[in-house]
């Protein structure tokens, strides 16, 4: 046969084989979808909680009763209040003059300072004239419904993840963190104190730190060098 012939012949296949092969994708394949969606991302999820307690005081006293202190330390123990994160707040109602309310809100701040709690005061007419309201505004992480086999573990023709894959992850980073809120938005690093580094530097080379390299008693840097050149 002709070597045209040949050609003429191997176009048409060429072309149907090419025709074959885009016949199996999809729309969806082609743009870089896949027809079935990927399980969902297993993620953190980070809310803002507050957390009250109301305190109540006796009609014109200035203090709270023991019972109220004792209610309150638990309450500060119990929920950690004053950990990493913690906004808290003494919500004062407005039935008092200014004299008791300033009273009351001074004997549950030493009561805070007791347990290194700070709070900043905030106005809260909801409250009845006898009580001041504790406030702990505090970003909570709930994590993911874990572990999650929900997707069967046989062949999987478009290999998109397992129902599980991330949880062990994203839960250990939820018990770790300090303050959730970072999950969210990290703080600041803010600039290096060069001048108390510098002055750690200038006190070592001084002398008036100690340069020894092990623990009291040991052998320190400047033995060792007049150690070495003794022997030379």
């Amino acid at each position: 046969m002709h070597p045209e012939n040949n050609a003429t012949i191997r176009t048409p296949l060429l072309i149907l084989l090419c025709m074959f092969m885009l016949s199996g994708c999809s729309d969806d394949t082609v743009s870089g979808r896949n027809s079935i969606d990927p399980m969902a991302p297993k993620r953190n999820m980070v809310a803002l909680t507050n957390i009250d307690h109301d305190i109540h005081f006796v009609a014109g006293a200035r203090l709270m009763t023991d019972a109220e202190a004792q209610s309150l330390a638990h309450f500060l123990t119990t929920s950690e209040v004053g950990g990493e994160g913690d906004a808290v707040t003494i919500g004062l109602s407005t039935g008092n003059s200014a004299k008791l309310a300033a009273e009351r809100q001074a004997s549950v701040l030493a009561l805070l300072k007791h347990h290194h709690v700070v709070a900043v005061p905030a106005a809260n007419p909801a409250l009845g004239s006898n009580a001041i309201r504790l406030r702990v505004a505090r970003y909570v992480a709930s994590t993911p419904s874990c572990p999650d086999w929900s997707k069967p573990e046989a062949d999987e023709p478009t290999n998109s993840p397992s129902s599980n894959f991330g949880c062990a992850t994203e839960a250990a980073v939820a018990l770790m963190v300090a303050d959730p809120r970072d999950m969210l938005r990290g703080k600041p690093a803010g600039p290096a104190d060069g001048e108390a580094l510098g002055r750690g530097v200038a006190l070592y080379r001084s002398g008036a730190l100690s340069k020894s390299l092990g623990s009291s008693g040991g052998t320190s840097a400047a033995g060792i060098s007049g150690t070495g050149g003794g022997g030379q």
